[in-house]
């Protein structure tokens, strides 16, 4: 076994083997090197290979553009996709006992920026542009594809499921995926929609055929399908692809990112419209998180959530789900279009009723203002009225007392009746004034409070 081939080995997941393949013959390729004999003098100078590796135009892969390999230097590729390149060319060399000096890779790392950004803008499909992909998809395409969308697993994984991890008794139809097929090599729970089920039980009535189909067609190419693979879907990674591919191109949805060059709704953003589509229901987080497999929800959610739970959640989700079918009940429909009917009749009393409300407070309004000029005019004759009878009480008594001996007036007042009377009848003259002072005054206040 050759070096290359005894490294990619190590892989566990076929499309990673792929990857890692892919890109160390690449670079074999651009320094013009064989895999086999590169190690032999350990004086060699890998670290000026690697520089060259990163730098140079593969311009010799531009001849093999059939094989996938990208043309660009790989400092100019996507920063994935570049962090992907340097990350298996440095495991690989490592592997062999070579240990690049540190400058080299910072050297790399300046040249090259963050490897954590991504250039291609991916979206979630529509459920109107994944209804146009899937309607021109044969049985097999629409069951992969309402299985991916309405469950949220990676490609790789569905390609792994057997029957036998689909329980399609249960509502929802629950997916138990083991720890074998996954990402993070943990097993997890999943649901399917009904309508990705009749999809699938469709598919599973052609799948026999499709298969003695493919073992013929690879005996003839010599490539040796397995007559008894046990797969759900018994197919390729790349086949997958190409009927992706095929589909995107049929239904005029084929856009690439002009920066690299990359589709904009290749099949894992079937993932995203499972993620997007569950979240816009309301789901929290934590549970979309577990039912996509992120390593970072699966234990915690686990705790909180049993499978009970985890189903209910699912079930109030699925119809944001669906693209063939409107997930409504017809005559829940009808009592919902009622209930529309009668909030559309609330809404529009209650606007009436809120008009006729903002009217009487305008009028209210301007009621206000007269009453509170009328108020600072009254105000003003109140303070007249009381300037011209403080001075006349206070220029009573002022006469009185400026113009009388004092003693001979105590002496009248207390001998003399007539005099006393008189005193008497000037005091109670003065008392009605203050009296019928405040009285108008009292009149006034009242008005103003009105």
């Amino acid at each position: 076994m050759n070096k290359i081939e005894e490294f990619v080995n190590q892989y566990p997941a076929e499309r990673t083997r792929n990857d890692a393949r892919r890109i160390l013959h690449m670079y074999f390729e651009i320094i013009d090197a064989d895999p086999n004999t590169y190690f032999s003098n350990k004086k060699h100078n890998y670290g000026k290979d690697m520089m060259t590796y990163y730098t140079s135009e593969n311009r010799k892969i531009k001849r093999k553009a059939k094989n996938g390999l990208p043309v660009k230097a790989i400092k100019d590729l996507a920063p994935l996709t570049r962090a992907m390149c340097v990350s298996r060319v440095k495991i690989f060399l490592e592997d062999n006992g070579v240990f690049l000096q540190p400058n080299v890779w910072k050297r790399i790392k300046r040249m090259g920026g963050s490897s954590h950004e991504t250039l291609t803008i991916d979206a979630a499909p529509t459920r109107e542009e994944l209804k146009q992909i899937l309607q021109h998809g044969e049985t097999k395409a629409r069951a992969l594809g309402l299985l991916a969308s309405s469950s949220g697993i990676r490609i790789g994984a569905i390609l792994k499921l057997t029957e036998s991890d689909i329980d399609f008794d249960k509502d929802p139809v629950r997916i138990y995926l083991p720890a074998a097929i996954t990402k993070n090599h943990k097993p997890r729970l999943t649901f399917m929609s009904n309508e990705a089920k009749d999809a699938v039980k469709a598919w599973i009535k052609e799948r026999d055929d499709y298969l003695d189909s493919a073992v013929r067609k690879s005996k003839s190419l010599k490539c040796g399908k397995d007559p008894k693979d046990e797969r759900l879907f018994p197919m390729s990674d790349a086949t997958t692809n190409t009927m992706w591919l095929r589909l995107l191109k049929k239904s005029g949805l084929d856009q690439k990112d002009k920066s690299t060059g990359f589709r904009r709704l290749h099949f894992h953003t079937l993932r995203k419209y499972f993620d997007t589509n569950m979240a816009a229901a309301g789901i929290p987080e934590s549970v979309i998180g577990c039912l996509v497999g992120h390593a970072g929800y699966l234990d915690h959610a686990y705790k909180r959530f049993d499978e009970g739970k985890l189903a209910d959640f699912y079930k109030k989700g699925v119809n944001n789900l669906l693209v063939f079918e409107t997930g409504e009940d017809p005559e829940q429909q009808e009592k919902f279009e009622k209930y529309k009917q009668e909030q559309g009749k609330k809404e529009l009393a209650m606007g009436n009723k809120i008009l006729k409300l903002e009217e009487e407070l305008m009028t209210v309004k301007k009621q206000y203002v007269q009453i509170e000029g009328n108020y600072r005019q009254l105000n003003g004759k109140i303070t007249g009225v009381e300037q011209k009878v403080k001075p006349f009480a206070a220029y009573q008594m002022q006469d009185i007392l400026m113009n009388t001996d004092i003693d001979a007036f105590m002496h009248e007042f207390y001998n003399n009746p007539e005099f006393k009377e008189k005193i008497r009848k000037i005091l109670e003259g003065i008392k009605k004034k203050v009296e019928e002072m405040h009285k108008q005054q009292t009149r006034l206040e009242i008005t103003c409070s009105l």
